[in-house]
């Protein structure tokens, strides 16, 4: 088990990864990788100091959930490849449930935030056309099985930086038991 101030630690390094994450991602739009690779070798190379090989274990499997789980949009040109790389070392400093929690209310900030953008941008038309046309075609593609899943091209609503849905995610999931809320519910 993790004492307070093992826990403390990681938490730390955490915040201070993810604050440079945000400015760099405000700033330049990018989150570099002389960031979020020493921030995954320090996780691994933590838990393996503070828990032996099941640390080390337990952190590779929140890298695994953390770097996994984030491919799927990425491939779809939601998220850069900084910000998978950053939720890859999330999960090496912070293990599989941490990071579990910070992806789900990632997503939910996430939302949040680029509803908000779209209002405010006067998009809003156009991306539910554009909803509407991906709901066509994958309708489309699941019963005509054999035709090709061709997405339509969407509007062009600009990009935010996500490293601030990531803190969002980060902050709610280490001040509130998320994954406790969804097995109540």
């Amino acid at each position: 088990m993790l004492s307070y101030p093992e826990v403390e630690l990681r938490m730390a390094i955490t915040l201070a990864v993810i604050a440079c994450a945000v400015i760099t991602d405000v700033w330049k739009g990018k989150i570099y990788n002389w960031l979020t690779l020493p921030a995954l070798v320090m996780g691994l190379g933590l838990a393996g100091i503070q828990q032996g090989w099941t640390g080390l274990g337990l952190s590779f499997l929140g890298l695994l959930i953390g770097g996994g789980l984030p491919l799927i949009p990425f491939c779809l040109g939601a998220l850069g490849g900084g910000d998978v790389k950053l939720f890859a070392a999330i999960g090496a400093l912070m293990g599989p449930a941490f990071i579990c929690e910070t992806l789900l209310a990632s997503v939910l900030a996430g939302g949040v935030i680029s509803f908000v953008v779209i209002l405010k941008r006067s998009k809003i038309k156009p991306t539910l056309t554009w909803y509407w046309g991906c709901i066509t075609a994958v309708v489309t593609f699941l019963l005509f099985r054999g035709t090709g899943l061709v997405l339509p091209k969407g509007p062009d609503a600009g990009t935010t930086p996500y490293a601030i849905s990531i803190c969002v995610g980060v902050i709610c999931a280490y001040n509130y038991d998320i994954l406790d809320w969804l097995i109540i519910v």
